[in-house]
């Protein structure tokens, strides 16, 4: 699929909520739509795996609450890798990217999620050693959170439609875990 199709997917998605979430006089239903600070959405995920295989990885995101149920937003991710057996040259990588995303809440604690992402990495360093490209995935899913106060921690099941041969990710279901203030 073309940027623009899926450009144009993930519009189709939100369009009709962003329709729906207001209400008969075209104003969103927040009791106060002039303050951004009850509207913010901030927090992400964190990774770390140490061994023969280190990965560290950090994803901020930042959303904004359309209505309580609808939540569009942006993310960012950098992921450092090393690779290393005895015998073996020690191999590493770093990928880095951002995305546009979208949550609905069907229930008051489960959740739609649509995600376009680009990602820019050196995918294949036996195929093209020092090259780096971008590389373009379009992720749906659902996910759940659970609030402990003001912050909430969350887990996604995501599939990545794309379903490119030169997709970042080994299989098409991702699991996400992490953490965001005002969700």
């Amino acid at each position: 699929m073309h940027l623009m199709k899926r450009l144009a997917l993930l519009i189709s998605l939100t369009f009709p909520i962003l329709i729906h979430s207001q209400d008969r006089n075209g104003t969103n239903k927040n009791e106060d739509p002039y303050s951004l600070s009850d509207h913010l959405v901030y927090g992400g995920n964190l990774g770390l795996s140490l061994g023969n295989f280190t990965n560290v990885g950090i994803a901020p995101l930042v959303g904004y609450k359309v209505t309580n149920r609808f939540i569009p937003g942006i993310s960012a991710s950098y992921d450092y890798v090393k690779i290393h057996y005895t015998g073996y040259p020690t191999q590493t990588s770093q990928t880095y990217g951002g995305s546009l995303w979208t949550n609905y809440f069907v229930l008051d604690n489960i959740f739609a999620h649509a995600e376009y992402e680009v990602l820019n990495g050196e995918w294949d360093p036996h195929y093209k050693p020092g090259v780096r490209y971008n590389q373009s995935s379009m992720l749906l899913g659902a996910g759940y959170r659970e609030n402990f106060g003001g912050l909430s921690s969350y887990v996604m099941v995501l599939y990545d439609v794309t379903e490119s041969p030169d997709s970042p990710y080994p299989i098409p279901f991702i699991i996400r875990v992490g953490f965001a203030e005002g969700l």
